[in-house]
């Protein structure tokens, strides 16, 4: 209910701080539900099949999900507005509270440890800095002194986020949950595979509507295919594969085909003549089909060997690797797109020329951190598990 009246909040909001103040308060709603979501699949689910199958279908339904938002995002923006993407909210949120009257209650636990006050106020501010200093890196440049200073604040506030983890009874990230190598593989793919998609998504809504002419409907519906091949991915490969075959025989193909889908698209030009079925369509279905095979397993691997509260820590944890890795790939490709010097060597360059340069040389950096990611990977969930 929180997280429907936040939007409702948001959607009537009259000036800019109410609706980033419901924005967040949206967004700390929404960052309870998701860890719940994936820790009740965790503990329901624990033969290694049945595992592959649950976390298959939890990745299709995002995919699924994102694919409605996208059509639905379209044509609310179109023909009602861009509050009735916050007012819709509200009616899907009254369905999900009554579908969760049939959801079978959890035993509580007897063991109940006192709130980490001190490490959520540093992890939080520790990583505000930094999805903060990369986006101010764009007007004020990466050698600004306030860059530079809200960068090193980072180091500073996670360095003692760490040392209060280590010390506190009742951690909010206990050690043991990121220790396990197959785990620590599980997050650092994942929030990989979300910086460079964030970014990829955020280029190609740019790339169609203001070089391409497409409305925010017709938009939403080329970006289909990337949600519907995600899904295939999700539900087709990595669900029946999970449990048969390791890991890392899903996770760095996966990253390799986002990787493969991304370098495509760096052969986009302003010139719209048949881009679509020559770039869009097959850096789409890779992208889809890299991040359909990333997320179940790597899901499955967070979670898997997790007891009591260290389930939701988990849970937790890689739901905060997704969101930190949309953030950052946000800010950091917006970043570098805009910083990439075109007009230096093409003075006469037209504006959709100088933003498609800066959308390749970001997607670049993207696909770059996907194969740099498949190679990280690689030593990590292969290793025997403890």
């Amino acid at each position: 209910m929180g997280f429907a009246a936040s939007s409702a909040l948001g959607g009537a909001a009259v000036n800019a701080e109410t609706l980033f103040g419901a924005r967040a308060v949206q967004g700390a709603f929404a960052a309870v539900l998701a860890p719940a979501g994936l820790s009740l699949l965790a503990t329901t689910f624990t033969e290694p099949r049945e595992r592959g199958r649950a976390f298959g279908v939890f990745a299709a339904v995002c995919a699924a999900g994102s694919a409605a938002g996208l059509i639905a995002g379209g044509l609310l923006t179109e023909y009602a507005g861009w509050r009735w993407c916050l007012y819709i909210n509200v009616p899907v949120a009254l369905l999900a509270v009554l579908g969760a009257g049939a959801v079978p209650r959890d035993r509580p636990m007897r063991r109940r440890g006192r709130f980490d006050v001190a490490g959520a106020l540093l992890s939080l501010s520790g990583f505000a800095a930094l999805v903060y200093g990369f986006n101010r890196a764009e007007p004020l440049g990466w050698g600004s002194a306030e860059v530079a200073a809200l960068l090193t604040g980072r180091v500073l506030l996670l360095a003692a986020f760490a040392v209060v983890e280590v010390r506190a009874p009742d951690p909010l990230l206990p050690a043991r949950v990121l220790m396990h190598r197959v785990r620590a593989g599980a997050f650092l793919a994942i929030t990989l595979m979300f910086v460079a998609m964030f970014g990829f998504y955020l280029f190609m809504s740019y790339y169609l509507q203001t070089v391409l002419g497409y409305s925010p409907v017709q938009a939403g519906l080329a970006l289909i295919v990337n949600a519907l091949a995600a899904l295939c991915g999700a539900m087709l490969i990595a669900g029946k594969a999970h449990g048969r075959v390791p890991s890392v025989v899903l996770v760095v193909p996966g990253l390799l085909a986002a990787a493969a889908g991304m370098l495509i698209l760096t052969r986009l030009t302003a010139d719209g003549a048949d881009v679509f079925v020559r770039h869009l369509l097959p850096a789409l279905v890779l992208t889809g089909l890299g991040l359909g095979c990333v997320m179940p397993p790597t899901a499955a691997s967070a979670t898997e060997g997790m007891r009591g509260h260290d389930i939701g820590a988990a849970s937790a944890a890689y739901n905060a690797a997704q969101q930190l890795g949309a953030a950052l790939g946000t800010a950091l490709l917006n970043t570098l797109a805009a910083g990439a010097t075109y007009l230096a060597s093409h003075p006469r360059a037209s504006d959709a020329a100088v933003a498609v340069h800066g959308y390749t040389a970001a997607l670049t950096i993207a696909s770059a951190m996907l194969l740099a990611a498949a190679c990280l990977t690689v030593p990590l969930i292969t290793a025997r598990r403890a």
